[in-house]
């Protein structure tokens, strides 16, 4: 029995439907520099762009990029470059098929990017630090302080503060593992011996005493993160007059602000706002022993007519 022609061709687009769907993205990948190598722009572009929704990278984002520069598509080709300093920010242009013009422009985005991603980096470094996920924390501030490090943000004023912040992130976040358990050695299998029975006379053990020589050491806590908020005074004659005063903030052993209060008053219109301000604060928590502990730190404020001081 012969099939209509009709069904015998929708037959065959779905099998090659089939096949194109069973298709690695290897393989779709090759096939698109194919494409491209041929100068077919446009149909490289087709397959680069469904690689890109289902598996994105650096390199498929670079090939886009490319067919919209060949395609005189200037702000596409800009949008591709972005998505490649979102996939990779270290991510270079391969100078075999990159243009001293595209590489040009594509750096020129990388300027415009890196510095805002810094800043989210570290922001989602420090939120994970609050959450007491260290490891996680630790890795984020180390990729923010690489790219610190960058050529393109060496001349960035605005983020070298965040270098030396980063870095003590880094530290703190260090010191905060725990060393790996100790694994004790395997001791020889001996006979069994009944111990010795203990008369009801027997004297306790002698206490255990701390001579001068071995006083507790301790370490204050040490403040890392401790922006302030800024001073708007409520009333000209307030703008030209000296405040100061003291507030107390509990460091646990993580080095995150769990309580705030005032010890002294500052000025009324302020004291809510560095309280508040003060939970988002982290410090290198006070050590006993060597070991991380809950403390108290007092910080005195002045409030001055030009200027916010600290002590």
């Amino acid at each position: 029995m012969r099939l209509p022609v009709r069904i015998v061709a929708l037959l065959i687009a779905a099998l090659l439907f089939a096949a194109a769907s069973h298709a690695t993205a290897g393989d779709r990948m090759a096939d698109a520099l194919r494409l491209y190598d041929d100068a077919m722009y446009t149909r490289a572009l087709e397959l680069l762009d469904q690689l890109a929704v289902e598996q994105p990278s650096a390199t498929v984002h670079q090939y886009r990029a490319l067919c919209d520069v060949a395609l005189g598509r200037p702000d596409a080709a800009e949008r591709a470059m972005a998505d490649i300093v979102a996939a990779d920010p270290f991510f270079a242009l391969d100078a075999d098929v990159a243009s001293p013009r595209v590489t040009a422009q594509f750096a020129a985005v990388r300027r415009r990017l890196l510095p805002p991603l810094v800043r989210r980096g570290f922001a989602e470094a420090t939120a994970r630090y609050r959450e007491g996920a260290t490891d996680r924390a630790r890795e984020q501030f180390a990729q923010v302080m690489k790219l610190l490090d960058d050529p393109a943000l060496q001349n960035d004023q605005a983020l070298s503060d965040l270098a030396l912040v980063a870095g003590a992130f880094v530290e703190l976040t260090r010191a905060q593992t725990p060393p790996p358990p100790v694994v004790p050695l395997a001791r020889p299998i001996v006979a069994s011996v009944e111990p010795p029975a203990v008369s009801a006379t027997a004297p306790d053990p002698a206490p255990m005493r701390v001579t001068a020589s071995e006083a507790v050491a301790y370490e204050p806590a040490v403040a890392v993160v401790r922006p302030l908020p800024k001073w708007i005074p409520p009333d000209p004659n307030a703008a030209q007059r000296r405040y100061a005063g003291t507030i107390a903030v509990e460091v646990d052993p993580r080095g995150r602000v769990v309580n705030a209060s005032t010890k002294r008053i500052i000025h009324p219109a302020y004291d809510p706002v560095v309280l508040a301000a003060a939970y988002n604060w982290v410090f290198q928590p006070a050590r006993q022993n060597g070991r991380p502990v809950k403390s108290e730190v007092m910080i005195d404020i002045e409030l001055l007519p030009e200027q916010l001081a600290v002590r």
